[in-house]
């Protein structure tokens, strides 16, 4: 290493040069761990990597020694573990709620509306439907797409589709079962009037 050399490694770099100097490193990292956790996006990896790097700059104290790139890759590196290990952990929650929420939460809804006999109310109900609500209703059941193709055309996640989908068969059922109750009602009223 030349004396020059010698100086830009042990001064504080601007961040183009934390780039120059880091870059290529931070970027093979990122791909060597996404093989060792397949869950994680390395895009991602990639950019928390250089935020650390960047804000490991602010902090970086040459006098100590020590060259700025040796001075970041351990704490780059944990960085990059660390969101990864939490990108894990949030998938493994969704996974964990979307097996819960196809096989519980939508039974009574779906009975509900299965057992509707006017068409015409049902139709009424799902026009009213917010958009996402409606669409994904739409997507699911009538075009019959997987919730994963359906969070796909809807650019959300898969617990948002599943959470819409939740809460359109809620809304529909709730409509249903007080158009029956007003029919119902007016029903009582027609026959109390002929007595």
């Amino acid at each position: 290493m030349t004396l020059e050399e010698e100086k830009i490694c042990y001064a504080v770099p601007d961040p183009n040069e934390v780039l120059v100097q880091s870059g290529a490193w931070i970027n093979r990292t990122a791909y060597r761990l996404h093989v060792r956790m397949p869950w994680a996006e390395v895009d991602d990896m990639i950019q928390h990597g250089v935020l650390t790097a960047l804000e490991l700059r602010e902090r970086y104290e040459p006098d100590r020694g020590v060259p700025f790139p040796i001075y970041i890759k351990p704490r780059v590196f944990g960085a990059m573990i660390d969101i990864s290990r939490q990108t894990g952990s949030i998938k493994r929650r969704e996974e964990a709620y979307l097996a819960e929420a196809d096989t519980v939460t939508e039974d009574d809804a779906l009975e509900t509306i299965i057992n509707c006999e006017n068409i015409d109310a049902l139709e009424t109900e799902i026009d009213e439907l917010p958009y996402e609500e409606r669409t994904v209703i739409s997507l699911f059941y009538l075009e019959e797409i997987s919730n994963k193709e359906v969070a796909a055309i809807m650019k959300i996640t898969e617990v948002k589709a599943v959470r819409y989908r939740q809460k359109a068969l809620s809304l529909l059922a709730e409509g249903i079962e007080r158009r029956l109750s007003m029919t119902k009602r007016r029903a009582n009223k027609i026959e109390e009037a002929q007595l």
